[in-house]
């Protein structure tokens, strides 16, 4: 938000871990007692910086923690009040992320625990004095705890997918739509969702579900989709042994959202179900024969939720072959911009078939391979098949091969990390090395293939 009459500016930023911050800065010599802004979650906002620290030449005017209110502002669901010194600035950090209604339901918990034990001292016999000089008074029942109420979203944080969308149904009420897209976070794919709603629109379905055909080898790793002659879906079965259909769900799913509401609230009744939409929400409709249709999808699909593809989706960028263009300038792929100069290639440098992000210093050899941004390969050392995350330095001398490699790791002078698959003889001990973020590998160093190293060596 951007409040001229008052100077004041909010905005959004991420730090180095991935975190979401809200940066609040006051350029005029005003104190705002109650300034509000909106704010992208519901939770306790901490206040993790701020220029009104003594050291700073501050104040000393602090918010701490913060929660923010349940009211939409400038686009935002929710909304922050803060308190605001002059000519300052300030970083807030969301934690303990929930709905609304958890808070409201701990307070309707607290009220009847209260309520409870209100009654139950009311129950209590009046103690009285018998006649006898050593007479005792009459003790008091003991008193029955009030049982807690289970809160809708529980003690955990998302306990499947189903229940993730349960949890932020306030959220989307909000925008009080007709259809909803959920999508999986953990695909690589490009597709217009606008053509899939209208097919969804077209056949008046209750929920559509895009497939892909897969090879029916592999089909017993996916939920499997069998459709009639129109494309309405008879059955359907999450990875079966024995898959009747090539129909592979790609987790890609529009819903008429009064419909799905009706179907996550009784599937978080249901204390025997998983959560899940593959096993819970969408065998319930079908078995309620609501009306559900396969859209399918024919280009390039990939599920990264295992090392080894995340691998092959990142190598398949450099195959010319694959049908993923990132440089369509009609449909752009837009990502955080670390902000860094051109990656700079030294003179004995040598760079083939391989994308090169921006910060990176390039002195010695680099094939097949992608480097994000700020990545140091130093002369002698070479890079092949394998992806370097922001960064890492590679020390001289050095080999990586068949790996993917952390952020701000450094990878010691004449280390090898992977190994080439024809080089391995049992190939069943072959597989994509990963070494994890921030972990420095010291010199001379071999890891092996398949291997996963979270610690410094």
């Amino acid at each position: 938000s951007d409040d001229n009459s008052n100077s004041v500016i909010v905005f959004r930023r991420f730090d180095r871990s991935g975190n979401e911050l809200v940066v609040v800065c006051n350029f005029q010599p005003n104190y705002h007692e109650q300034y509000s802004f909106g704010v992208p979650f519901y939770a306790d906002y901490e206040e993790i910086f701020t220029t009104e620290k003594p050291e700073y030449g501050g104040g000393a005017i602090f918010n701490g923690t913060v929660v923010s209110q349940n009211e939409p502002m400038h686009g935002e669901p929710y909304s922050l009040t803060v308190k605001i010194a002059p000519m300052s600035a300030m970083f807030f950090k969301a934690k303990n992320i929930r709905i609304p209604e958890d808070d409201l339901k701990k307070e309707e918990e607290k009220k009847k625990k209260n309520a409870d034990k209100n009654l139950d001292t009311a129950k209590e016999p009046t103690a009285k004095k018998t006649s006898s000089a050593n007479s005792e008074k009459t003790k008091a029942p003991a008193k029955k705890a009030a049982k807690p109420i289970k809160t809708a979203s529980g003690k955990s944080w998302y306990a499947g997918t189903a229940n993730a969308i349960y949890q932020n149904m306030s959220f989307v009420d909000r925008y009080n739509p007709e259809y909803v897209a959920i999508l999986s976070g953990d695909h690589i794919y490009k597709m217009d969702y606008s053509e899939m709603l209208d097919f969804h629109k077209k056949h008046n379905a209750d929920a559509t579900i895009a497939v892909l055909e897969v090879p029916l080898e592999e089909a017993s790793r996916f939920g499997i989709m069998s459709v009639d002659e129109n494309d309405v879906i008879t059955e359907f079965a999450e990875k079966p042994k024995e898959p009747k259909s090539n129909l592979a769900s790609m987790g890609v799913y529009i819903f008429s959202w009064k419909v799905l509401k009706q179907y996550l609230v009784a599937n978080e009744k249901d204390e025997n179900a998983t959560k899940d939409f593959g096993k819970n929400i969408i065998p319930d409709m079908l078995a309620d024969k609501c009306k559900m249709v396969a859209y399918h999808f024919s280009h390039y699909w990939k599920d990264v939720g295992t090392i080894d593809s995340l691998w092959e989706a990142n190598m398949d960028c450099l195959d010319p072959n694959v049908p993923l263009n990132l440089y369509d300038n009609n449909w752009k792929i837009y990502s955080r911009n670390p902000v860094m100069p051109p990656h700079y290639a030294g003179p004995n440098s040598k760079i083939e078939n391989s994308m090169v992000a921006e910060g990176c210093n390039i002195y010695g050899t680099v094939d097949f391979s992608i480097l994000f941004s700020g990545v140091t390969v130093e002369e002698g050392a070479v890079v092949r098949d394998s992806i370097i995350m922001p960064n890492t330095v590679i020390k001289k001398d050095a080999v990586i091969e068949y790996s993917i490699v952390g952020e701000d790791c450094i990878i010691g002078e004449g280390s090898h990390i992977g190994e080439r698959p024809e080089t391995t003889i049992d190939k069943d001990k072959w597989g994509i090395a990963v070494v994890g973020h921030k972990v420095n590998i010291s010199d001379n160093v071999e890891v092996k293939a398949k291997a996963m190293i979270s610690e410094s060596v």
